[in-house]
């Protein structure tokens, strides 16, 4: 159990957490300056676009997996698998072989971060300019 909750899956839940709750402001701000008037609906508030959020994600990854690529997942899973399999005189053959793989994906995670929260940011000032714009 103690494995499960190892500090980096924490860190990256957490992470996880942020963005998506500025991806949720994000999608908050657009409903409401935009879907409210040209629809004639009600304002949206964050905790129920929270809650679409979550269902569109559900909808688009079939289930609440973060945005890693669940191929990278089998993958890095299969080798994990392989290598308790190895006899030990072959494993320092075999981890030395992949011992970039964890730089590889913690610079993929921060380039996943850093990429959506750039992408909504931009998003969002692009939105409000146009936004202001409409209602000028």
């Amino acid at each position: 159990m103690k494995k499960f909750f190892s500090k980096k899956m924490v860190a990256a839940w957490i992470i996880g957490l942020i963005v998506g709750l500025y991806t949720t402001f994000v999608g908050e701000q657009f409903w409401n300056w935009f879907a409210v008037p040209v629809f004639q609906i009600q304002t949206i508030s964050f905790l129920r676009m929270w809650g679409l959020m979550m269902l569109a994600g559900v909808f688009v990854r079939g289930n609440f997996q973060t945005g890693i690529d669940a191929e990278k997942v089998r993958w890095a899973t299969f080798c994990a698998a392989i290598e308790k399999f190895l006899p030990d005189e072959k494993k320092a053959i075999w981890q030395e072989s992949w011992q970039d793989e964890p730089i590889k994906a913690v610079f993929d995670a921060v380039e996943l971060i850093f990429g959506t929260l750039g992408a909504n940011t931009l998003a969002l000032l692009i939105g409000y300019i146009l936004h202001l714009v409409i209602s000028g």
